[in-house]
Parts: C-alpha cells; structure tokens; sequence
C-alpha cells in the first residue's frame, strides 16, 4: 500500500481551521480504477453508506460517477435521497430496510429497494400499490443479519417476483477478509449460487447478481458475478494484501499552545501520564468527538510535527489531545501537526485502539471540515456546521 499523502496546502487551512480532512479526489478515482482491474465484468458498485465511510458520500459518489461507475449502495433512505437531491443520476440500491414513511419517495426518486424477507415485500406492495419500485432480494447465506434464509429462499423469492419488479439478488460475506474462513466463504457462495440458478429455472432470470464485498472482490474472483460491492478499498484501504491502493484522506490540524514542564507533572485526565524529566507538551486541538479514539490514549499512537513522529501522552479528551514534543525542533505555536497521511494511516490508528479501519474513518466528526482538491488544487470545501 502507497502510504504516501499529498502535502498540505497549509497556509490558508491553518489560518481558516482549528482541525480539517483533505480528500484527495485524485487517489479516490485510481483506488476505484483498481477495483475495476480486479472485477471479472470490470463492473463496480461503490458502497458509499456513512458519509461514503467518512469521506463525503455526495462528493464521492459524483467523482465515481464521472469516473464511470453507474450503480451505487447506501444503507439508509436519508442517503439515497441526499444523493438524488445532488443530481446523482444512475441507479441507487438501499442495502437496509426502509420505514414505511421514506417508501413513496424512495420510489418517486427511482432508488431500488433491499427485501430481505417476505414481511418487507408486502410492506412495500401495501403502501406503493400499482407503483413502480425495483427491488433486490437478499439472501442469507451465513452472515445471519438480513436475508432469506436458504431453506426456503427459493419459494420466498418466487413469492416476491410475483408481486414485485425484482431486478436483482445478492447476498453478503461474513468473513471473506479471513483466508482461515475461506471454507465458510465458498459455502455461501455455493449457496447463493443455487438460489440463483433454481430461480432461473423458474423464470427469474434477467436480475444483475452481487455478492462480493473488497475482500472477496481481492481474495474470491468467483465471487464477482455482474457487479462487485466495494467499500473500504475504495478509500485506500484493504482488508487483505492488495498494493498501490492509495488513502485517500488526511487529518491536519495545528499546535494551541505549549507548555514547558517539570520532571513529575502529570498531563490530562486522571493523571495517567507524569513526565520523567522536564518535557515540552503540545495541546493539539482534536479530541474522540472529531474522532480520535478514547481507546487511543496510552497505546504509543505518534502524530507527526516538525517532520518527526511525536508520542500521545495522557488520555485523549472530547476536544484535546497532548503530544510530547521534547525534543523535536523547531515546533512553535501554531505549527502543523498530521494526525492522518504522510505515513500514517487509518490502519495504524485501528491497530492501536484495538478496532477496525472501516470505524477510524467513519468516527471522524461532522465538525471536521473536508477539504476537496484535484490535481493538487482545493476544489470544494463543504463544513457541515455552516449549513445547519
């Protein structure tokens, strides 16, 4: 993986915020262009739920589009609205369940709806009627959250087609990332592959199939079927050992205030750090409310000041951290710190605290502005604080 981040465009950013994200369109629009590579039909439906994981789902999903992608999935109505608001023109799957409240519009703005089961297929005629609505049937081969259950999915699904305009089927891996579980991967496949053709048998047969997630998309080629449903390598991350995959987001932010101290004083709630010798500490202005894990604090995380990785010290506050800078040169008032890029990425973070990457990008706060550049050059800045 190209750990690599492009410079800060930092005199402006400094002078205008306290914290801020820079989302390299650029890197988005190659990391997509590797998932393509890697797709049997070179068919790729982004999965851009939760803010497309952080990043900004509207400025991600316009991006992609230009960039050729003609099919996307979100997991909530509010999502697939939002996008449709912004002039997103292609299809749109909702991955969850709607309430019964967003389904005429939902309909209206053409967005292709999940029936995981029979009670949502018959939610959906009670309340559309003769409407249109596409939908997608899911299945459950194993991840035991939404779907059919295999037993009966053939009869359920026929069941849905009979009072549905079904146009697609898919299912979803629970542990296509693990190579111990890649058994278990085969088998729902296996699975999903059965449904599939009896249903063909029986006359289901123009409906697009998908089922791969980035891992099986990497690991599981006989996964891809028409389209794969990638997420977290879109944004520069993999959950297995894919190269050139570029992270497409950056974290900066500046130091507050410094402070020479004594050997023994302590730094930050519940004094769980005491210096060992007379130290210079950083307040640095991003707490877990902007998405710095609690967890975080006490695990040897470094940011980046000066060119040179300074350790957390204390525990991380809602808006505050402290770093120990003793040491590093040329650190002042106001200096750039990376908490994210130059070689520090979301997986460095998840390993430390004890969680997954896909969480480090999606905590990161809607009071943290996203800078948007191309080619090297700010091209939108979106705060969410200002629109509220």
């Amino acid at each position: 993986m190209d750990k690599g981040q492009v410079k800060p465009l930092t005199n402006p950013l400094q002078k205008k915020h306290r914290l801020w994200a820079e989302i390299d369109l650029d890197r988005l629009v190659h990391n997509y262009q590797k998932a393509r590579s890697l797709a049997a039909t070179g068919k790729i439906m982004p999965v851009i739920k939760a803010g497309a994981y952080g990043h900004g789902a509207v400025q991600t999903a316009l991006t992609l589009r230009a960039a050729g992608a003609d099919f996307f999935a979100v997991a909530t109505p509010e999502e697939a609205l939002q996008l449709r608001r912004h002039g997103l023109d292609c299809d749109i799957l909702l991955l969850g369940v709607s309430p019964v409240s967003h389904l005429s519009s939902l309909a209206e703005a053409g967005v292709t709806l999940c029936v995981p089961d029979i009670g949502t297929a018959r939610m959906i005629q009670e309340t559309l009627g003769s409407r249109p609505v596409n939908v997608h049937i899911k299945f459950d081969t194993g991840m035991t959250r939404l779907g059919l259950p295999f037993e009966d999915a053939v009869k359920s699904a026929a069941e849905i087609a009979d009072n549905l305009h079904v146009t697609g089927l898919f299912t979803h891996f629970a542990s296509a990332d693990d190579r111990s579980e890649d058994r278990f991967t085969r088998d729902q496949f296996d699975q999903f592959d059965r449904i599939c053709r009896e249903l063909n048998a029986l006359g289901l047969r123009q409906t697009v199939k998908h089922s791969a997630n980035s891992a099986a998309l990497i690991a599981h080629p006989y996964s891809h079927l028409d389209y794969a449903r990638p997420g977290l390598m879109l944004y520069g991350y993999s959950p297995c050992d894919t190269p050139n995959l570029q992270p497409v987001l950056s974290l900066y932010t500046s130091v507050m205030q410094l402070h020479t101290v004594p050997a023994g004083a302590t730094v930050s709630y519940g004094r769980t750090w005491t210096a060992e010798r007379e130290s210079v500490i950083a307040t640095v202005p991003v707490g877990y409310a902007d998405g710095l894990s609690r967890a975080l604090s006490g695990s040897g995380m470094t940011m980046l000041i000066g060119g040179r990785r300074a350790p957390l010290v204390g525990r991380v506050c809602m808006d505050y951290c402290a770093l120990d800078v003793t040491g590093v040169p040329g650190v002042e008032q106001g200096g750039l710190v990376t908490v994210l890029g130059d070689g520090i990425d979301a997986s460095e973070h998840a390993r430390l605290s004890g969680t997954i990457p896909w969480e480090i990008l999606c905590s990161i706060g809607r009071r943290v502005p996203r800078i948007y550049q191309k080619g090297g050059k700010i091209v939108e800045e979106i705060n969410d604080l200002d629109r509220l």
